[in-house]
């Protein structure tokens, strides 16, 4: 595929090919935060001290393998090869 090329001149910063692991662990993590609070809302302060031992902590990128994409330009064509 000689000709083949990409549209979008944005790259990853690191070289792992996908987040996936670290957004299955975030997304996991969220749903138990989730069902703990309604538990907790549900059933009255009885789950207080269990839903507060898991940490919430929002979405951020810089935490994740490949460290969030960069725009590349017109600078580097090798990168835009397939």
């Amino acid at each position: 595929m000689s000709r083949s090329r990409r549209k979008t001149p944005i790259v990853g910063n690191t070289m792992a090919e996908t987040t996936r692991s670290y957004k299955k662990a975030r997304a996991s993590n969220e749903r138990m935060y989730e069902r703990l609070l309604t538990r907790e809302a549900a059933l009255g302060d009885e789950l207080a001290a269990e839903a507060l031992e898991i940490e919430h902590v929002p979405w951020n990128e810089w935490e994740c393998e490949r460290d969030g994409k960069h725009w590349i330009g017109d600078k580097y064509p090798k990168l835009m090869r397939k």
